[in-house]
């Protein structure tokens, strides 16, 4: 059994039918295809990219295209060398221009996962046709709390199966499905859920 890093891609069955956007339209989002791998540039010529293992979400907020990943990806690079592709195996890199993160957590948010939250800003010509149409457009219709039972899907990518050669990029994708057994009780903000993964 091991732990997938980044986690962060979430969604529960009750939020998977058709969802209205606010001019009334109905659309049926793939959750999967906005998933990314997160690698960094390294400036080291033998080993251009390299990753301490991590997933990032491509979504589409009021227009604008974010990523959202979580900070501990980045170990021992800097933001400025992050690099996010067009698709979830894709052939160019997103321009970026701010990092978006919790520096001064109150109450409940000290000491909970949200601190780890991080949102990426692209550049202006870093739009949803960048991306092919894939970012998860997110509005009050499309995202939605789980409740107790229902079925949550957590797609991420694996470390340890991944690869970057010769400045090859090969991520692999996986998907976790559990239920939602209630609030977490040492931070209210979490739902609690247990899933196994098994690599043979």
């Amino acid at each position: 059994m091991r732990t997938l890093p980044a986690l962060i891609v979430m969604l529960s069955e009750s939020a998977m039918p058709n969802q209205m956007l606010p001019s009334g339209i109905f659309i049926r989002q793939e959750i999967i295809e906005a998933v990314r791998f997160v690698f960094f540039d390294t400036e080291c010529e033998e080993w251009p990219y390299a990753t301490h293992g991590g997933t990032g979400f491509i979504v589409n907020y009021c227009n604008k295209i974010y990523a959202i990943t979580c900070a501990h990806v980045r170990g021992d690079f800097v933001w400025a060398e992050l690099n996010i592709t067009n698709r979830k195996h894709g052939n160019k890199i997103a321009g970026i221009s701010e990092i978006y993160y919790i520096t001064s957590p109150e109450e409940e948010a000290k000491d909970s996962d949200i601190v780890d939250v991080v949102v990426v800003a692209f550049r202006d010509d870093v739009d949803a046709n960048f991306f092919d149409g894939t970012a998860y457009i997110f509005n009050s219709g499309t995202i939605a709390t789980s409740s107790i039972r229902d079925k949550i899907f957590v797609y991420g990518a694996l470390k340890e199966k991944s690869s970057i050669i010769d400045g090859k990029i090969a991520p692999v994708y996986c998907c976790l499905e559990m239920q939602d057994s209630g609030p977490e009780t040492s931070d209210t903000t979490l739902r609690h859920a247990i899933a196994r993964f098994e690599s043979h």
